[in-house]
């Protein structure tokens, strides 16, 4: 049986009353590294957030980005973008996978939420 990933530490209460935790060490995604923050609510899983560490500018729009076309192709799923700086992983039945990036920092994430 595999085992889960360490958290950090203390978890903390988000505005929204979810239970936020880190895992403790980088996480791998198809070939790139990551950090991952889990939020809890209601004693179920609302959402992951993937947030990578190589610093990759693009030119025109995330779905330029080698992370974001590397973990799309991995899932079987298009890729829909209404703006430059965010893509969503389309169809899911499942919930929301949405990559976004913030310019200031210049690392692209990956939002999972759950129904």
């Amino acid at each position: 049986m595999a085992r889960s990933p360490p958290m950090r530490g203390r978890p903390e209460i988000t505005p929204g009353g979810a239970l936020r935790d880190r895992v403790g060490k980088p996480l791998g995604l198809h070939g790139y590294a990551a950090n991952c923050v889990i939020d809890v609510a209601d004693a179920r899983v609302a959402s992951v957030a993937v947030l990578f560490e190589p610093i990759h500018f693009f030119d025109g729009s995330i779905t330029e980005s080698r992370i974001v076309q590397a973990v799309a192709a991995a899932s079987g799923r298009q890729l829909a973008s209404t703006h430059p700086a965010s893509a969503a992983l389309e169809p899911l039945a499942w919930g929301r996978a949405r990559f976004s990036h913030d310019p200031r920092q210049a690392d692209p994430s990956l939002m999972l939420r759950y129904p």
